[in-house]
């Protein structure tokens, strides 16, 4: 009766799944899961532990409630490959999380073309003065020089069209993120080889949904350092912990 919030609690407490995006559709799935067993009938129905079910269920309304419209756990879910198909969630909700998506990406694709155009200007700054237009132009064509202007102008992109291919690119790259077809691998493929959307999910992604995994850490450090290896230096204790902590690595290690 109790397995929903089992495996709810192994999955959230465990090595590979502790990001802070598993949280809110775990526990989505977990009251589904009760409600539907409290409202079983026939052969499936509860008979003597409905009660506790519905305690069950209470009880993760009550400490989760808050959550449910946490702006950073929802952008935390929809940034995860697993969950950002945002089935989860009702449709009135996921019509105004998709546009905060949308404006989150906006802004990281603007700061990378401000940092572009910083980057450019530093280049043409730091040209070769033997390039410069006076000496392009040939004694040939004296117009050329007249419509070195207009070229400029016409290749200048203005603000305005700027600002609305960065709208046009946010709205694809986020319809594009939630149509994809969900995985657990978070691999590069996974997030469709873009660093933007692997920047969203390491930022709203950073915090862990339980403690488990911290105290496991802490574990760890214990079993390293025993009284008979008092005496072992701060590096070498920090390379033991950093190799425990990624022995799952081990075997995809491959030397230069």
């Amino acid at each position: 009766m109790s397995a929903p919030v089992a495996i709810a609690l192994d999955y959230l407490q465990g090595e590979q799944h502790a990001y802070f995006g598993t949280l809110l559709p775990t526990i989505v799935a977990a009251k589904k899961k009760l409600d539907a067993m409290i409202k079983a009938t026939g052969v499936n129905q509860l008979k003597h532990c409905k009660g506790y079910a519905k305690a069950l269920l209470e009880g993760l309304n009550k400490r989760f409630k808050n959550l449910e419209n946490d702006e950073q756990c929802l952008l935390a879910s929809a940034f995860h490959p697993k969950f950002r198909q945002l089935g989860w969630l009702s449709e009135e909700k996921r019509r105004g999380l998709k546009k905060k998506m949308q404006d989150l990406v906006a802004a990281k694709l603007k700061k990378k073309v401000e940092d572009a155009d910083l980057t450019s200007h530093v280049d043409n700054d730091s040209a070769d003065a033997g390039t410069s237009a006076e000496t392009e132009v040939t004694g040939d064509d004296p117009t050329a020089e007249f419509y070195d202007d207009i070229t400029y102008i016409t290749n200048e992109p203005t603000h305005r069209g700027r600002r609305s291919l960065i709208d046009v690119n946010s709205v694809t790259i986020v319809n594009d993120w939630l149509d994809t077809t969900r995985s657990d691998k978070l691999e590069d493929e996974d997030f469709q080889l873009r660093q933007i959307l692997i920047d969203l999910f390491i930022q709203f992604n950073t915090p862990v949904p339980s403690s488990a995994g911290v105290e496991r850490l802490f574990s760890q450090a214990g079993d390293i350092l025993r009284p008979k290896r008092i005496s072992l230096g701060e590096d070498r204790f920090h390379q033991l912990m950093f190799m425990r902590g990624n022995r799952h690595h081990w075997k995809t290690y491959k030397e230069d």
